[in-house]
C-alpha cells in the first residue's frame, strides 16, 4: 500500500518533460502494487465469517463502497481542477492532472493508513525456502498452483478458465465503450455515458445480493446470468447505436451495462469463495488476479485490429466483448460442478482462520507456526497436503510449496 501511495505521490510532479517516465512508473510499480493490495484484501474475506451466507453481504458492500469512492474521486479529481482552471489547453490539462493527483494522495493516503491499521497480524501462509526469492517465486507458484488445481480441484480450475475469458471482456468494457462512443458515435460526450454506467453499478450489486439472499439463483447461475445481461446489453448497443445519427439510442442500454458490471463482480467472488480450499486463500486470490490480467490485452487489441480491418467501422469490432462473455459462461457451465467442488475442499476448511480466533487469542497460539499453503508440494503436486495434527490447538502440519 505504501508503494501504491508513493507512485501516486510521484505523479504530482507531472510535466511535459516527465510524463513518459511517470507513466511507466504508474503502469508498472503502481499497477503491481494495486494488484498485490487486491490479493491481500480479498484473501481476508473468506475468513471474516464462518457462515457462507454472509459472503454476499460482504461482497456487495465492498462493491458499493468501491463505486461510491470511484464517483467521489471522479468528481473531485476531474471536476475540481475544471472549476479552478479556466479554458482548455495543454498547460491547463497538465495542471489539472497534477491537481487531481494531489487530491487523490491527500485523501487516499490517510484512508490507506486507516485501513492498514485495522488489519490484524496473522502468520505467513508460506515462507521462502532456501534458494527462493521474491523475484521468481510468483512465476514458479503460478505453475505449481495450476498443477494442483488440475489434479485436485478441477472444478475450481474450470471456474478460473471461464473467468479468464469473461473478465478480460468485463475489464475492457469501459475502455472499449469509450472508444466506440468517441469514434463511432462522434459528437456524443463519453461523460454522459460513463456517469450513468458507473451509477448503475450500485443497483447491479444490490441485485446480486438480493438474488443470493433469496436464493433465486445459485452462485454459478448468478454469474452466468450476469454474463448474459452483459452480452445482451453490448449487442443492443451495437445493433441500435452505430452512427452519429443513432448515437442517442445508446442511453436505454447504458444502465444495463452498469448493472451487469455491478452484478458480476460480487457474484463471481461469491462463487470463488465457495470453491477455495481452506488455508490457501491468499494463493487463490493471487491466481484469481493473475487470471484477470493474463488476457486483458486481447479485447482492446482485437477491437483495434478489427476496426482497422473494417475500415474504421467499430460496430462489429465491438462484438469481441459479448463473444468473450459467452465463451466464459459456456466454460463455466460445463467445466465447473460447484457441488463436487465443495466436496473436494471440505477436508481443508479446518485450516481456515477466522477473525473471532484472533480476538479470542487463537492466532497467538500459532506465532511460531508457518501456515504453508495447503495446495501444493514442490516435489509432487498430487501429493496430499492436508494434514492437521491438532485441530484443538490449531497447530497445522502442512506440506510446503
Amino acid at each position: 500500500m505504501a508503494l501504491l501511495v508513493s507512485t501516486n505521490l510521484i505523479q504530482c510532479f507531472l510535466s511535459k518533460g516527465t510524463w513518459f517516465p511517470l507513466t511507466v512508473i504508474q503502469g508498472t510499480l503502481g499497477g503491481g502494487a494495486y494488484m498485490a493490495h487486491q490479493v491481500c484484501l480479498f484473501a481476508y474475506i473468506p475468513e471474516l465469517s464462518r457462515d457462507p451466507a454472509d459472503v454476499p453481504n460482504i461482497m456487495t458492500s465492498t462493491k458499493i463502497y468501491e463505486t461510491v469512492a470511484i464517483l467521489g474521486f471522479f468528481v473531485l479529481g476531474l471536476g475540481l481542477p475544471l472549476a479552478i482552471l479556466t479554458g482548455c489547453g495543454p498547460d491547463n490539462e497538465v495542471t489539472g492532472a497534477v491537481i487531481g493527483q494531489v487530491i487523490v494522495v491527500m485523501i487516499g493516503a490517510p484512508l490507506s493508513a486507516l485501513g492498514i491499521s485495522m488489519m490484524r497480524k496473522r502468520p505467513a501462509l508460506h515462507k521462502l525456502a532456501p534458494g527462493e526469492n521474491l523475484a521468481t517465486i510468483g512465476i514458479l507458484q503460478v505453475g505449481r498452483t495450476f498443477g494442483t488445481l488440475r489434479s485436485k480441484y478441477p472444478n475450481l480450475l474450470g471456474f478460473f478458465a471461464g473467468y479468464t475469458l469473461w473478465e478480460s471482456a468485463t475489464g475492457a468494457v469501459t475502455t472499449i465503450t469509450g472508444q466506440y462512443v468517441i469514434e463511432q458515435l462522434t459528437g456524443l460526450s463519453f461523460t454522459f455515458v460513463a456517469v450513468p454506467m458507473i451509477l448503475c453499478v450500485i443497483p447491479g450489486a444490490m441485485m446480486a445480493l438480493y438474488i443470493a439472499k433469496k436464493r433465486l439463483l445459485t452462485s454459478k447461475q448468478s454469474v452466468i446470468a450476469a454474463t448474459v445481461l452483459f452480452t445482451f446489453s453490448i449487442l443492443m448497443v451495437a445493433f441500435f447505436a452505430h452512427s452519429p445519427e443513432t448515437a442517442t439510442a445508446i442511453f436505454p442500454f447504458v444502465p444495463f451495462v452498469g448493472m451487469a458490471n455491478g452484478w458480476i463482480y460480487p457474484a463471481q467472488r461469491n462463487l470463488l469463495f465457495e470453491l477455495i480450499p481452506g488455508g490457501s486463500e491468499a494463493e487463490m486470490m493471487g491466481f484469481f488476479q493473475f487470471c484477470s490480467m493474463i488476457l486483458s490485452w486481447l479485447p482492446p487489441l482485437t477491437f483495434i485490429v478489427l476496426g482497422n480491418a473494417l475500415g474504421g467501422d467499430l460496430r462489429w469490432a465491438l462484438m469481441v466483448v459479448p463473444i468473450l462473455h459467452t465463451l466464459g459462461a459456456v466454460i463455466l457451465f460445463f467445466a465447473c460442478d460447484v457441488e463436487q467442488g465443495k466436496k473436494d475442499i471440505a477436508n481443508t476448511l479446518s485450516l481456515r482462520h477466522y477473525g473471532d480466533e484472533a480476538e479470542s487469542g487463537g492466532m497467538s497460539k500459532m506465532d511460531d507456526v508457518e501456515l504453508t499453503n495447503v495446495m501444493t508440494s514442490s516435489n509432487d503436486p498430487e501429493e496430499s497436503a492436508n494434514a492437521i495434527t491438532s485441530t484443538d490447538d490449531r497447530t497445522a502440519s502442512v506440506s510446503s510449496f
